[in-house]
């Protein structure tokens, strides 16, 4: 085989027809029939064209008076004692948890 199939594109698989092209792609860079540039402006055309796949969350939903609990009895105490303690990296980090437990819970974050 003259050519090794090319690893993973680093963003992702858009299908097999995707792959093909851009690894034809990459062999007229390799060998001097398309510039860089040119190389570039053609994989970002693809990606433009590339259908683009609906969001659906692959797990199942936190209960919202769950993430609502975890909040009122651990993070939120938690957000208050770096409060006092003036620690900013502490109330950022459960500021960010509390976030977390209502992004999987579905509550818009604060």
């Amino acid at each position: 085989m003259l050519f090794r199939p090319l690893p993973q594109p680093l963003w992702g698989s858009y299908g097999e027809r995707f792959k093909n092209l851009t690894a034809r792609r990459f062999r007229s860079l390799l060998f001097g029939k398309k510039t860089l540039k040119q190389f570039y402006n053609d994989v970002a055309a693809d990606l433009k064209q590339a259908p683009q796949q609906a969001s659906t969350p692959n797990f199942v939903p936190l209960p919202v008076g769950t993430a609502q609990a975890l909040i009122d009895n651990y993070v939120s105490p938690l957000w208050f004692a770096k409060y006092k303690e003036g620690d900013e990296v502490g109330k950022t980090h459960a500021h960010n948890l509390a976030n977390y437990l209502r992004r999987a819970a579905g509550i818009p974050e604060q």
